[in-house]
């Protein structure tokens, strides 16, 4: 994103992994990076192998405008394909 007035304040992730509905991923995700007036960020999205995973983002600047959803992006994850960070427990707080 890039944004020259007040500046690129966060994302907003949707995905939609296979013929699940398109949801929320992130809601005001901060940028990981600057450079000027321009902004990016990364994200770790577990996805089951064998599936397709189509993502929207759009920017928020300091000033509370909000661009337009870019995307659809899709890409395959391969059934062959294996975790980075395995998952070793689940902690669950109330």
């Amino acid at each position: 994103a890039t944004d020259a007035g007040s500046g690129v304040a966060a994302f907003d992730v949707d995905t939609k992994v296979g013929t699940a509905p398109r949801t929320r991923w992130r809601a005001g995700m901060p940028p990981g990076g600057r450079d000027g007036a321009s902004a990016s960020g990364t994200g770790l999205l577990y996805v089951p192998p064998g599936r397709t995973v189509s993502f929207w983002v759009r920017a928020r600047d300091r000033a509370g405008n909000v661009s337009r959803w870019s995307g659809p992006h899709t890409t395959y994850v391969p059934p062959d394909a294996r975790r980075l960070q395995p998952l070793r427990r689940l902690l669950f707080l109330n």
